[in-house]
């Protein structure tokens, strides 16, 4: 008989695959069926840093702010989708931090879609669990 243990791993998710999934749930449409909308909001003095270099600055600063704006300070505020169907639901604001707490859990309660994004494999649906993760703080839907 094996003994099971536990260990801690620690793996290095880029700022660039965090946009990238954020461009599965936006531009994919990979979360309309739980968000009703979305608004997203730049930060006054936007903060770069998180760029790996300056040709990825180059390329994010190029694509649409909607997808860079919580990495460089501002935030999201995400318009769930009523139960009852009687119009919207309440709105959960994301910040740069909620991004980060969300593969954090994903990492430990959805492993494999955590993989696949290690893996770069990734795709809509990968991108849903993982803002569902962001919002809702675990998958509730789908």
């Amino acid at each position: 008989m094996v003994d099971k243990c536990k260990i801690k791993v620690e793996f290095e998710v880029s700022a660039d695959r965090i946009c990238s999934l954020l461009v599965g749930v936006f531009d994919l449409g990979a979360s309309n069926y739980w968000m009703h909308d979305y608004d997203f909001i730049k930060a006054d003095k936007p903060d770069w840093s998180w760029c790996e270099s300056e040709e990825n600055l180059r390329e994010w600063s190029e694509v649409s702010k909607v997808y860079t704006a919580v990495m460089c300070g501002g935030h999201y505020d995400v318009v769930l989708l009523n139960d009852n169907e009687d119009g919207p639901g309440e709105t959960v604001r994301v910040f740069k931090k909620d991004l980060l707490e969300g593969l954090r859990i994903m990492a430990a309660k959805f492993p494999k879609h955590f993989q696949d994004i290690v893996n770069e494999n990734d795709d809509a649906e990968t991108s849903d669990v993982y803002f569902q993760c962001c919002v809702l703080k675990d998958v509730v839907y789908g």
